[in-house]
């Protein structure tokens, strides 16, 4: 039997924390990410989705570590369904979990993968980038978000990147957190390099 240990975490929800101090730095985007996709892997790893990453299911502790928190939408990873393939024809959908504009098209259809929360902690991101919630911004027809002209500290490839992960087609996403991982922490040396 596996159980979840939660404790007592001293710190702010992001939401609050977003609106105490306004929108958050390019370096500090790039931190705060690798954290998520570290926390969300950990998650993975053990069989589990966590299915409502967003700003208000985070803490931010004294020293600007993020911890992740609510487990009550938790679910196994289907393993019939392979992360960032065709979803197969018979296989059972779970009851819709999750938060609108943090949870994918897939989610909400009841096949959850675990490129679904890296969806969730993309849009978690360009909100802490923005001050503002995903569904607050402008939607286009493909059911994307035009976020870019409100956070003009974030450079054209780290956006590229998070509108990757964010897109609505999970075929077109990254699905491999240590290659997402590795990539996050060349982009500064890439950005550099191309100013």
């Amino acid at each position: 039997a596996q159980a979840m240990v939660t404790e007592k975490v001293e710190g702010l929800p992001l939401n609050l924390w977003i609106e105490q101090n306004g929108a958050i730095e390019q370096d500090l985007a790039f931190d705060w990410f690798k954290q998520l996709i570290t926390s969300a892997n950990a998650l993975h790893e053990q069989g589990f989705l966590h299915r409502d990453i967003k700003p208000d299911n985070i803490i931010v502790t004294g020293n600007r570590h993020l911890v992740l928190i609510d487990f009550g939408t938790i679910c196994r990873i289907d393993p019939r369904r392979s992360t960032n393939s065709q979803i197969k024809q018979g296989i059972e959908t779970y009851p819709v979990a999750g938060t609108y504009g943090y949870m994918p098209p897939e989610q909400s259809e009841g096949r959850p993968e675990p490129a679904s929360d890296y969806f969730a902690i993309a849009r978690t991101i360009i909100h802490a980038l923005t001050t503002t919630h995903p569904s607050d911004l402008e939607q286009q027809p493909d059911s994307s978000i035009e976020w870019r002209s409100q956070a003009p500290q974030v450079s054209e490839l780290f956006a590229e990147f998070l509108d990757r992960l964010a897109t609505p087609n999970h075929l077109y996403r990254p699905a491999n957190a240590s290659k997402i991982i590795e990539y996050v922490d060349d982009l500064p040396t890439r950005i550099t390099a191309d100013q």
